[in-house]
């Protein structure tokens, strides 16, 4: 029986490169043997209805969009009983879960991948009421990506979120918050607070990238408390650049947890997958160990002997 996949569209991501490539991708499917049913997204946060709306309708969903496409399908997909597989087309301008799954860069190649069928399981995270791919964050910088205006991002890419965090640069203000990891409260004042699980954050390799896995059934915490000095400044830049924790061990703070809780004494804004997700007294961020199900290479699985036990290939 011929496999049922949706193809989800966002058209507006990164360049909008998909347009020229829609009629060769679906032909590929279509060569090997998939029945192919197209969404293209009119509208923000309609795509998890979408595939909400349709369960037990498809047995792929292949999302093409960048970082917050998947967001959305995410969410939907972790609303069905059934949840079929996920393929993951990247047009994005950062595409962080691109590098995390070792997904190639180009659409055909990406779309390729699907019709090899290997696929892992990861973990999804938990922020208050909805799922995330990658990412929740707040504070300084977690801001730049939804008020970057897409037009820079279509012609600068990455280098469009560098030029936004510098105008930030004067906002950044220290924000005190109590957060319980398992039964231990902490009282701090931090001005970047980040659960992520994810090679790369916004583009860049982050200090967790060395020791993460897309299916440990843990998040990577980092915290960043106010420098009180230019030279812990210095030292927060080059641990982030150098994913070295020792260059800043007085003000950046990384641990692992199934669970943590935040209580801010202001409402606060948060990301997840780099859009805005709303400001918050209270935050409680989970994770669903091996959730879902996705497409990736062929390569992710070398040395292994079975596809659902593998970690991924970073």
């Amino acid at each position: 029986m011929a496999k049922r996949l949706l193809f989800i569209i966002n058209p507006y991501a990164g360049k909008g490169d998909i347009k020229n490539k829609i009629i060769d991708i679906i032909e590929l499917f279509i060569r090997f043997g998939i029945q192919v049913s197209v969404h293209i997204s009119q509208r923000p946060n309609e795509i998890a209805d979408v595939i909400a709306q349709r369960e037990d309708c498809f047995d792929i969903i292949a999302a093409c969009g960048g970082d917050g496409t998947l967001s959305e399908t995410i969410n939907g997909v972790m609303r069905l009983k059934n949840k079929p597989v996920i393929g993951f087309l990247p047009t994005g301008t950062t595409n962080d879960m691109a590098d995390s799954l070792s997904l190639p860069k180009t659409l055909m190649e990406a779309a390729y991948v699907i019709t090899e069928n290997h696929t892992m399981k990861v973990d999804i995270g938990v922020f208050n009421n909805r799922h995330f791919m990658y990412a929740a964050a707040f504070g300084a910088f977690t801001q730049v990506p939804y008020i970057t205006n897409q037009a820079a991002k279509n012609v600068l890419g990455r280098a469009a979120y560098f030029f936004e965090g510098i105008r930030s640069l004067p906002k950044i203000r220290p924000m005190h918050v109590v957060y319980k990891v398992g039964n231990e409260l902490f009282d701090e004042e931090v001005v970047l607070g980040m659960a992520t699980n994810s090679s790369s954050v916004g583009g860049m390799s982050f200090i967790t990238a060395k020791d993460f896995s897309l299916a440990d059934g843990l998040l990577e915490v980092t915290l960043v408390k106010p420098p009180k000095k230019w030279s812990e400044g210095q030292q927060i830049i080059n641990s982030i650049l150098t994913l070295d924790l020792e260059e800043a061990p007085d003000v950046v703070k990384s641990f692992k947890t199934e669970q943590i809780s935040f209580n801010f004494d202001i409402s606060v804004p948060w990301t997840t997958d780099g859009e805005y997700a709303g400001s918050h007294t209270k935050v409680d961020i989970g994770i669903k160990k091996e959730s879902l199900s996705f497409f990736v290479r062929e390569e992710a699985f070398s040395g292994v002997d079975t596809y659902e036990d593998i970690r991924p290939w970073v």
